[in-house]
C-alpha cells in the first residue's frame, strides 16, 4: 500500500495466469484499519488484454484484504480483460469481515468490455464479501457475459448483520447485458442485503441479465431481515429482457420507505419485456412473513410489455401486491401468481396504467362456488 496510484497492475495481453493471495492491500499490519500516509488509486487493476489470472482463493490464508482506495477495491477494465477469477476475498471490511474499511468507489468495478470473469462461487470459502464501500459492492459497466455468484454484498462475514455500501449492492448499467446474478445451484446465490440503497439495480439498457437463487433483504440464514434500505432490485432507465427468477427470495426491503421501497420496481419508458417468475417476495424460507415496506411489485412511468409470472408468491407487503400506475405503462402482464396478505389491495391499476382495466375482485370462494366481478371479455384465472 501507499503507492500513489494502483497497488498491484496486471496489465497486457501477455499477463495471464497470474495468482494474487494472501495480501492486505491498503491496510494496516494488524489487519484493522486502512494505511494512512498516501491516498491510493485502486488497490489491483486487471488491464489491456491481461485475462485468465486469480484473485483470492477459497482457503483463508489465500484471502486478500482491500480496502481504503481512493477508487475502487479491484477494477478489472477493457475488451481482452476475460476469464478472470475474483474469490474469496473480503473488500471493503477489515480482516475479520465485521467492520468497514471503505474504497471510496466499489468493491469491484467491470468496466469497458471486460467478458466472461466470474466473481465468487458456489464452493465453500469462493464467495467474496463486498461491504462498507461507499459507492457499490460490485459494478457492472458496459460488460457482458460476467458471472457473479456466491458473494455477501452489504452484509458482514457472518452473512448476519448489515455492513451496506454507501449506493446498491450490485448495480449492472450502461448496456451491460447477459450476465449471471445468482444461481439455484447449492451455494451459488448471492446475499445482497443491508445496502444503503436498492438491494440490485439494472438500468441504462442493460438487457438479458438472469436473477436467480438470491436472498435480497434476507440474512444468510434465511430466516431473518436486513433489508436493503430502498427497492430489493429495480429495473430502470431502459433495461430490459431480463429474468427474475427463479427463487429469489426478496424481502424486507424499503427500510427509507417513500416511493422507493418495494421488493422490485420496474420503471421508465422503453423499460420492456422483464419478467418475473417463481419467486417469493415478501416471505422468508418457510414462507414466514417478511414483507417489504411498500409494494411487492411496482411497475410504473412508462414500463410496457412486461410479464409478473408465473408462480411468483407476493405476500406480506405494506401496500399493494402488485401496483401498476400511470397512463404510458402499457401491456403488462400479470399471471398465474399467488397473491394474498398484503396491506393494501392484490393488484391495483391506477392513473391510466393498462388502459385502466381493472383487475378481477372475489368476493367469495368456498365448496367450489367463486362469486366476484370482471372487466368485460377479460381472461380469469381461477386455480387452486
Amino acid at each position: 500500500g501507499n503507492f500513489g496510484q494502483n497497488q498491484i497492475v496486471i496489465s497486457g495481453k501477455n499477463a495471464r495466469r497470474n495468482k494474487i493471495t494472501g495480501c492486505y492491500i491498503g491496510i494496516s499490519p494488524d489487519g484493522s484499519d486502512a494505511l494512512k500516509s498516501i491516498a491510493s488509486l485502486n488497490g489491483i487493476i486487471i488491464t489491456a488484454n491481461a485475462d485468465s489470472n486469480t484473485i483470492g482463493g477459497s482457503l483463508a490464508k489465500e484471502r486478500n484484504v482491500i480496502g481504503g482506495m481512493k477508487r475502487n477495491g479491484i477494477l478489472i477494465e477493457g475488451e481482452g480483460c476475460n476469464d478472470n477469477i475474483v474469490v474469496g476475498n473480503y473488500i471493503g471490511t477489515d480482516v475479520t469481515g465485521t467492520r468497514p474499511i471503505p474504497n471510496k468507489q466499489d468493491g469491484i468495478r467491470l468496466e469497458s468490455g471486460a467478458a466472461n470473469n466470474h466473481i465468487g462461487g458456489a464452493l465453500p470459502g469462493e464467495g467474496n464479501v463486498l461491504s462498507g464501500n461507499l459507492s457499490s459492492g460490485i459494478r457492472l459497466e458496459g460488460v457482458d457475459e460476467n458471472t457473479i455468484i456466491g458473494n455477501k454484498v452489504g452484509v458482514a462475514s457472518d452473512g448476519m448483520s448489515a455492513l451496506g455500501n454507501g449506493n446498491g449492492g450490485i448495480v449492472i448499467l450502461d448496456g451491460a447485458s447477459h450476465n449471471i446474478i445468482g444461481s439455484i445451484k447449492n451455494g451459488a446465490g448471492n446475499i445482497i442485503s443491508g445496502n444503503h440503497y436498492s438491494g440490485l439495480q439494472i438500468k441504462g439498457h442493460s438487457d438479458f441479465t438472469e436473477v436467480a437463487g438470491n436472498l435480497i433483504g434476507p440474512d444468510a440464514t434465511g430466516k431473518s431481515v436486513v433489508g436493503n434500505e430502498h427497492n430489493g432490485i429495480m429495473i430502470t432507465h431502459g433495461a430490459s429482457n431480463n429474468k427474475i427468477g427463479p427463487q429469489n427470495f426478496i424481502s424486507g426491503n424499503g427500510y427509507q420507505s417513500g416511493d422507493w421501497a418495494s421488493g422490485i420496481v420496474i420503471a421508465g419508458d422503453s423499460t420492456t419485456k422483464n419478467q418475473v417468475f417463481a419467486n417469493l417476495i415478501g416471505l422468508l424460507y418457510f414462507q414466514t412473513p417478511a414483507g417489504n415496506v411498500k409494494h411487492g411489485i411496482c411497475i410504473q412511468d412508462g414500463a410496457c410489455y412486461n410479464k409478473i409470472g408465473p408462480q411468483n408468491i407476493i405476500a406480506n407487503n405494506g401496500a399493494d401486491g402488485i401496483h401498476i400506475v400511470r397512463n404510458q405503462t402499457l401491456y403488462n402482464t400479470i399471471t398465474q401468481n399467488s397473491i394474498f396478505s398484503n396491506a393494501k389491495k392484490g393488484i391495483d391499476v391506477k392513473e391510466g396504467a393498462n388502459f385502466n382495466i381493472a383487475p378481477p375482485v372475489l368476493h367469495k370462494a368456498n365448496d367450489g362456488l367463486v362469486k366476484g366481478y370482471a372487466t368485460k371479455n377479460s381472461l380469469v384465472e381461477i386455480y387452486k
